[in-house]
């Protein structure tokens, strides 16, 4: 008798037995909101050609836990192997933490050299370890030189806050060098990418795409349309649109190589020239047509993801910058000017010959600016070498370079012989008492939080002398504070933020090292004392508090405008380094709003700053840069753009393909699993409707628990099952436990065993029946043995509601392509009596195919759709060369000069290195030259290994059409 079937039913069975790379298992399922931009990392990472991609949203719009979700969207199509997550130590815990209530994975904490050596190990041996590791940990030259050869081949390595690798001459890099070659795939998570120069993002990619540019010149050089685009969106963005002005941008957009053919351009091309609504009331609704487009065509679009708040839908809190003007009097200035003599000698004295200002020499200057007094004790206490300053975390700021060698002895006598040092003691003796920066913070803190008690007060600056003073000075007036540094041990970190987040003290001081990855959204205040000198330090600042969870309806953020201090010359950079990075990944979101402004207009009219403008380079064009970002910044951020609907667009698509699983279905599925092995396993209801209860059979039992032991699978990382799953052998019958699939139940409940698509039982279930290796017979089920599941069923409708007339077949495919990476996707296709495809294809016709019966096909039937199929791999495939090989040919051109070049910088630090320790009499650490060595021929190694891939992809390009189902439509 033929079966009949719900045609939904088969597909989720087969979504979950034959997963896909372009599957969507996580969109309903994990401990987290469920945020849609959240989902277009996993998409892109699925769907890239390179090794891994950069997620580079804003501060606080949760790019952990889109990496888990990268993560546990592997587990859930089977995918098994070592994973590697490095961060900066502050948020080892933090990570640990997300882990375990996010994925329900308990990771293994590598907090020394010799723990992360024993993971290392383990992981050789098979298992499936999520390890968890401090960036420090990697930098140690201990562990450098073990890396080569005691690095196993990882599934997946995530780097947090991973714009600390973008120095190539670091340990950091060269550790992610070494990790990044071992690495199936890899994960990058920055809100900020770009410091310096673009430079700093290629250094970043090359790790996920190591050949895609061979220098950083040529990296450059593909950013050009992203200017392109920028200019366009600025020009779109006006009251009135000079279209000419944009057909100009355009036809150099269609001269690049890049977007030769591509479609996207030739529809922005067909609104801007021919859409008459340009000229008419409707044209709110073309610009955000034509930028969703511009916003499609960015350049880097295939290896980076950024989000930025103003794409999302949300209600985020409005930013209210505010200004306090401060003006010093003759004693403070007196030692202002002192230091800043101090600053301009020590550079002279490195640099005679050249004239160009040494802002990583400026130090001194810098801390009279950020706080005299701290100054004035520094100057009194400390030794005159400035340049070692340690500022916020024990070393240079990250933003500048350190100086190559510390300042030699004939320098510091130097410096007292010109009297540089008893001019600024006798300076800082003269300061006495007043403070005219900190009185303006205190009597602003006394107001505020008068006004508003709750939520607290984060104070940010770059030195731990300010941090210091202002600790002392606040709580003999009466506030209640405490300060976090780098110095600050990681458990006493927790404590004070905790401490900080109930309200048990009122204003928290932090250096640098409180800016990244920490959360304190209950507050919505935030002071920047001093400025640091990159933009995106300042977004790092105010992204500790302005992100999802937020409750406030405005955060405030604080700033100091002291006329005359080095602070203009802070913002000629801060200019400079916003517009690189714009040009490089798109618009940035207001950072300090009217207050930047306010400083900056205060600079530029006083009377200091007109008598030192001629003397320090790059601030002669201040005032054109400033009129120029100002005026950029008229249309308030281009906000008529909205929310970005690309990224609904990427979850919505899953859904109309049928590629994501929902709750009802994952439930269903089981219990007909379940039952299907056994009579006696079930699943009831629960004491509400978002509860049950699970109740399986001896058998089961055993074999889950057999599965915990088994060091290759991932069952006894999932946090609290091994623990279950023992309880649950030891008790008496009925074996039954309660569970929920419901992600917003597991949020609130954590003692309940939250069902996913990541779970063992899942897991178990998917590959139960092509489990070959059981070794006790009493653990299968009655009547067991092995079936095969077929490749293929042929099956024929019952009903079509939607089904055009002209259709009849419809074939659920997957396409198998293994180029620079495989990919599986799945499609439904509608074909005519002779084979051939239907014009219109919306992909969503099937889901009107409620019951099928199945079928069998005659000669004739299956002849016929073997020609159709037969024809339709060749067209896919004549497609999919025609996008790869172009790519492959670029690639196989840049090689050989992509790995040089990283072999040549290699060879040249390790040169310089041996130089430097010639000099100093001192000899080479051995341990250091052994790793450069080392990853000196690994790079040679994988560049061998790259153009034979190269080649191979070349001369056989495989691919697989694969239908799945063929239903004969009976209309």
């Amino acid at each position: 008798m033929d079966l009949i079937f719900k045609l939904h039913k088969i597909m989720v069975d087969l979504n979950l037995v034959w997963p896909t790379s372009d599957s969507a298992p996580n969109i309903n399922f994990g401990r987290y909101d469920d945020q849609p931009h959240q989902h277009v990392p996993l998409a892109r990472f699925s769907s890239s050609n390179w090794k891994g991609i950069l997620i580079s949203d804003e501060v606080g719009l949760g790019k952990t836990i889109s990496a888990i979700s990268i993560l546990r969207s592997m587990h859930s199509r089977g995918y098994l192997g070592g994973v590697l997550i490095t961060c900066p130590g502050a948020l080892r815990v933090k990570w640990k933490n997300e882990l375990w209530h996010r994925g329900d994975i308990n990771c293994f904490e590598a907090t020394s050299g010799r723990k992360l050596m024993e993971a290392f190990e383990r992981i050789r041996n098979g298992e499936p370890l999520v390890v968890v590791a401090s960036h420090g940990i990697l930098r140690h030259s201990n562990i450098l030189s073990q890396l080569n050869d005691k690095t196993p081949d990882l599934l997946l390595t995530i780097v947090d806050e991973a714009h600390h690798i973008r120095n190539p001459r670091s340990r950091l890099h060269d550790a992610i060098s070494f990790l990044s070659l071992k690495s199936k795939s890899i994960v990058f998570l920055t809100a900020t990418p770009v410091n310096l120069s673009v430079e700093d993002l290629w250094v970043q990619l090359s790790h996920l795409a190591p050949d895609r540019w061979p220098t950083a010149n040529s990296f450059a050089n593909a950013l050009a349309p992203g200017k392109l685009l920028n200019d366009i969106l600025n020009e779109i963005a006006k009251p009135f649109p000079d279209l000419k002005m944009i057909n100009d941008q355009l036809r150099k957009l269609e001269l690049t190589a890049a977007y030769h053919q591509d479609i996207r351009l030739k529809e922005l091309i067909q609104i801007i020239r021919y859409d008459s609504r340009w000229m008419n009331q409707s044209i709110a609704d073309v610009r955000r047509e034509a930028a969703d487009l511009i916003r499609q065509l960015r350049p880097l679009n295939e290896l980076v993801v950024r989000t930025r708040r103003r794409d999302l839908d949300w209600n985020m809190p409005k930013r209210e910058a505010l200004t306090l003007d401060v003006k010093l009097n003759p004693e403070e200035w007196k030692l202002y000017g002192e230091a800043k003599r101090l600053s301009l000698a020590i550079i002279k004295l490195r640099n005679p010959e050249n004239q160009l200002l040494n802002w990583a020499l400026m130090v001194p200057e810098r801390m009279a600016s950020s706080c005299l007094h701290a100054f004035a004790e520094h100057v009194n206490n400390q030794a005159i070498e400035f340049e070692k300053e340690e500022g916020e975390i024990g070393v240079f700021d990250e933003d500048e370079s350190p100086p190559n060698k510390p300042m030699a002895r004939s320098e510091r006598r130097l410096l007292h012989r010109l009297g540089y040092m008893e001019d600024i003691k006798k300076a800082a003796e003269k300061l006495g008492d007043s403070d005219s920066k900190y009185e303006a913070l205190r009597d602003w803190l006394r107001i505020s939080l008068q006004e508003d008690p709750l939520g607290g007060i984060l104070l940010f600056s770059h030195f731990r002398g300010t941090l210091k003073h202002l600790q002392k000075r606040l709580t003999e007036d009466g506030f209640e504070c405490k300060v976090v540094t780098g110095e600050t041990s990681m458990n006493d970190r927790e404590l004070i933020r905790t401490d900080f987040r109930n309200g048990l003290f009122d204003i928290l001081l932090s250096s640098e090292v409180g800016s990244e990855g920490l959360d304190q959204e209950h507050c919505h205040r935030i002071i920047n004392y001093d400025l640091p000198w990159n933009p995106m330090r300042i977004e790092q600042r105010i992204g500790r508090i302005d992100r999802f969870g937020q409750k406030a309806e405005e955060i405030t953020i604080l700033n100091f405008a002291v006329e005359g201090t080095i602070d203009a010359a802070i913002l000629n950079r801060l200019y400079h380094r916003i517009r690189i990075f714009e040009n490089t990944l798109g618009m940035l979101d207001p950072l300090l709003g009217k207050a930047i402004r306010v400083v900056a207009q205060g600079e530029l009219e006083s009377v200091t700053y007109n008598q030192i403008r001629d003397k320090e380079e790059g601030l002669d064009s201040l005032i054109s840069k400033r009129e120029k970002w100002l005026d950029e910044r008229a249309t308030e951020s281009r906000e008529w753009l909205g929310p970005d609907p690309g990224i609904e667009h990427v979850r919505a698509t899953s859904l109309d393909l049928g590629l994501d699983l929902k709750i009802d279905d994952l439930r269903m599925w089981i219990d007909y699993k379940l039952k299907s092995l056994d009579k006696s396993a079930q699943i009831s209801r629960g004491i509400d409707e978002n509860q049950w209860i699970l109740q399986l059979p001896r058998w089961i039992i055993e074999n889950l628990s057999l599965r915990t032991e088994r060091v290759e699978l991932f069952d006894r990382w999932h946090s609290g099952w091994k623990s279950r799953i023992n309880k649950l052998m030891v008790s008496s019958a009925p074996t039954w436990f309660t569970i929920t699939f419901n992600r917003d139940l597991a949020r609130e409940n954590a003692e309940l065993e939250y069902i996913t698509p990541w779970h063992p039982i899942i897991q178990w279930l998917r590959t139960y029946s092509f489990e070959k290796n059981l070794e006790m017979s009493t653990m299968k089920p009655p009547n067991w043995k092995l079936v095969p599941p077929p490749t293929c069923r042929w099956f024929v409708s019952l009903n079509e509601n939607n089904i055009p007339d002209e259709c009849k077949w419809a074939i659920c495919l997957d396409w198998n392509t293994k180029g620079l990476k495989q990919h599986v996707i799945r499609r439904w296709l509608l074909l005519d009596k002779n084979g051939d495809p239907l014009e219109e294809q919306d992909g969503k016709e099937w889901k009107s195919l409620d019951l099928i019966k199945s079928y069998l096909p005659d000669l004739d039937e299956k002849s016929r759709m073997g020609r159709a199929l037969s024809e339709l791999k060749i067209g896919l495939e004549n497609d999919e060369k025609s996008r790869l090989y172009p790519i492959l040919n670029e690639l196989k051109n840049n090689a050989r000069k992509a790995w040089h070049t990283r072999i040549d910088r290699e060879l040249m630090q390790l040169e310089q290195s041996r130089i430097r320790a010639k000099d100093s009499q001192k000899e080479l650490d051995p341990r250091y030259e052994r790793m450069k060595r080392g990853l000196i021929a690994k790079l040679h190694v994988e560049l061998q290994k790259r153009l034979d891939e190269l080649e191979e992809i070349s001369n056989s390009f495989q691919t697989e059409l694969k239908p799945r189902l063929i239903i004969k439509i009976a209309n």
